[in-house]
């Protein structure tokens, strides 16, 4: 099945957000090791104070080079259409949500635009034609779109290879095969 534009876009978008997560998680590791080379003759006091920074930036260097991994990982996901790629991106995306609520009652009025992002990333992983790529169904690009109608409510294949009917299908060639 043909992946949906938005999973690709959302998937570039963990790519870029594990690029910038790594390049953040270098340069706090390489200048973390800058400072702890210029220590050189300092006093005691000055030393213990830079270590504890060169500790501390060094732990978050590791940890944002954890979390760009998971990215990446999550990107693949996406791409290749694996539904717990899908269910990670909706917990990210609920607990980004409560996060930044939190924020707008701090008074970071930012928190407003990833709010939107988030919300429009929860409402498009519910939508038929994203649940259908992550199930492997294929489906027209004309049934993409919600479509109401019963006939489409209950799809049931007899193979796996044969073309999917609907159940009121099977229900009347099967009472026409009986009375006839």
């Amino acid at each position: 099945m043909k992946r949906p534009t938005g999973i690709t876009i959302l998937g570039i978008l963990y790519i870029l957000g594990g690029i910038v997560m790594m390049l953040l998680s270098i340069t706090l590791g390489l200048l973390s090791s800058v400072l702890l080379d210029s220590l050189g003759q300092n006093s005691i006091s000055m030393l213990f104070g830079s270590v504890e920074y060169f500790l501390t930036s060094s732990i978050f260097a590791i940890v944002l080079g954890i979390i760009a991994i998971i990215q990446f990982i999550i990107a693949g996901a996406l791409f290749s259409g694996k539904n717990w790629g899908r269910t990670t991106v909706i917990i990210f995306a609920i607990s980004d949500l409560v996060f930044e609520t939190i924020s707008l009652f701090v008074g970071n009025a930012m928190g407003i635009i990833f709010l939107m992002f988030d919300t429009m990333v929860l409402y498009y992983m519910w939508r038929p034609h994203v649940l259908a790529y992550f199930k492997g169904i294929n489906v027209a690009s004309s049934q993409q779109f919600y479509n109401p109608s019963f006939s489409n409510l209950f799809p049931v294949t007899s193979s796996k290879y044969e073309p999917r009917q609907s159940i009121f299908r099977t229900i009347n060639t099967t009472t026409k095969s009986i009375h006839p």
